[in-house]
């Protein structure tokens, strides 16, 4: 999740730099590495439902809050579907 922002950071116009893009290469490899560990002790049915959504959770308010994207009404609703 944190990869996702510093990627989304590296691909927005004010910022080219090589140094966003390999903070956000080393943030994923990192987090493959924590998967792997908690895969030995988590089933991978319950692990993959909680890093989707707080995937999904973490990524649409970092959008909102930080780089100001505006959800649209299907978006809403997609959330707030149970």
């Amino acid at each position: 999740m944190a990869g996702d922002f510093f990627v989304k950071l590296a691909g927005r116009a004010e910022i080219h730099g090589s140094a966003v893009v390999n903070l956000g290469a080393a943030i994923y490899a990192l987090t493959a590495i924590g998967w792997f560990y908690a895969m030995k002790f988590v089933k991978l049915s319950s692990l993959g439902v909680i890093y989707a959504v707080a995937t999904v959770l973490f990524v649409v308010l970092l959008g909102v809050f930080y780089f100001h994207e505006k959800l649209n009404v299907y978006e809403i609703v997609a959330l707030s579907w149970p």
